[in-house]
């Protein structure tokens, strides 16, 4: 990577002079020192850093306690590729002039270029606290953080990243690795320390399934149900995996123990009315998924294909022309084209309408106090949108809510 040079600007150096032998004596100095920086600008201006270098050692051997000077010279240093001597420079600039930012940027940036970014850290820090919105600091800092494993601030620093340059596609790759690093990091701490959680246990049962071992799934999820902690969905989840096996009878009643253990998992209304269709109870099907659908179709649309290859394919059919046949003009939503979307459709899902997304509650703004009411009553969009504005500053009782009527 090739750092931006950012330079002190010479002409506003500020230059100390003795006026030992009069004022004679003084003038020779300043003439002296602002010949040696014109040198310096001229190598500098031809692409001549180390004779750069050269000119400004001279300027700091005649005024050694202008930081502006030793910071030029670090940088003249770096550009000539000798860094030791570079940061020898910036030390000495960083401690004349804490508050210059050139050598707190560029200490921190050869530190982190060695694969030190301990080290690095407080000189960023210090770069991004003297100039917040410098997009060179800003990512190097984040970048530091990263490779500590410090992942929440790193993406604080990438978001700002990207705030500062939206039209960059790296800033928004830093962002997108930082999530990336955060799942894994979540998923390693997940499969370690939380390994015999039932909540571990859904996850790996769910991926089990989706990948067709519906076995080994189906044990996973006996060790996720048998566990006395409590996980979302957990019973509809096994239910939707034993309609996979066309074990009817026995996935009705997982999803019937959802409904008992009041969860409020919407999953399970769906399951039972899935449960209904493999049996052939269309009718009964249709009526308990135009329920859960009634109350939040952007959740049956999303859930739904959950549920995809657990009927028969004429089954589905029988479903739709049943629930076209009785469609509504009055209706908000298509449950007939819910449905042949979500269990047929070889294309992915569509977005809500608006409309669905406008319609998620009889209030036209649901508040945080609307929340439990809301997902009692299988309002979960609505639930969610009613939380998300005090995101914030919401207590762990109502994060929980709000992972519940998110988590589908």
């Amino acid at each position: 990577m090739r750092w931006t040079v950012v330079l002190a600007l010479c002409t506003a150096i500020p230059l100390t002079t003795s006026t030992v032998s009069g004022v004679a004596v003084a003038q020779d100095h300043d003439q002296i020192v602002q010949s040696v920086l014109a040198e310096a600008r001229v190598a500098q201006a031809r692409g001549d850093f180390s004779q750069a270098a050269d000119a400004y050692r001279k300027a700091v051997a005649l005024e050694p306690s202008v930081p502006e000077l030793w910071a030029n010279l670090g940088l003249m240093e770096h550009e000539a590729g000798k860094i030791s001597e570079a940061m020898t420079s910036f030390q000495h600039a960083a401690r004349l002039k804490p508050s210059l930012f050139v050598p707190q940027l560029f200490l921190g940036l050869e530190y982190l270029q060695s694969n030190q970014a301990g080290a690095a850290l407080p000189y960023l820090e210090s770069a991004v606290r003297l100039n917040p919105n410098d997009l060179q600091a800003v990512r190097s800092l984040g970048k530091a953080h990263a490779l500590l494993g410090h992942s929440e601030r790193a993406t604080e620093l990438y978001l700002k990243e990207v705030q500062l340059a939206p039209d960059r596609g790296d800033a928004w790759l830093d962002l997108g690795t930082i999530y990336l690093q955060q799942v894994e990091n979540d998923a390693r701490l997940m499969t370690s320390s939380y390994r015999d959680s039932a909540y571990v246990n859904l996850r790996a049962a769910e991926v089990l399934a989706e990948e067709g071992q519906l076995i080994d799934a189906v044990n996973a999820y006996k060790t996720a149900i048998a566990s006395p902690q409590t996980g979302p969905c957990k019973f509809a989840e096994y239910g939707i995996t034993l309609l996979r096996q066309q074990k009817i009878a026995a996935a009705r009643e997982m999803f019937d123990q959802e409904v008992q253990s009041k969860s409020h998992c919407g999953l399970a209304g769906i399951g039972v009315a899935i449960a209904e269709a493999a049996s052939g109870n269309q009718e009964a099907a249709l009526s308990r998924l135009t329920s859960v659908a009634t109350a939040d179709p952007a959740f049956v649309r999303a859930s739904l294909p959950l549920f995809r290859g657990t009927v028969e394919s004429e089954q589905v059919r029988s479903l739709i022309d049943l629930a076209r046949s009785q469609q509504s003009a009055s209706s908000s939503f298509n449950i007939g084209s819910l449905i042949e979307e979500a269990l047929l459709s070889d294309d992915a899902p569509a977005p809500p309408t608006d409309f669905e997304n406008g319609r998620v509650s009889e209030v036209e703004t649901p508040s945080p106090a609307d929340a439990r009411r809301l997902y009692d009553s299988g309002h979960y969009t609505a639930c969610s949108q009613s939380l998300k504005p005090v995101l914030q500053t919401i207590p762990s009782s109502q994060q929980q809510l709000l992972a519940a009527c998110s988590f589908y």
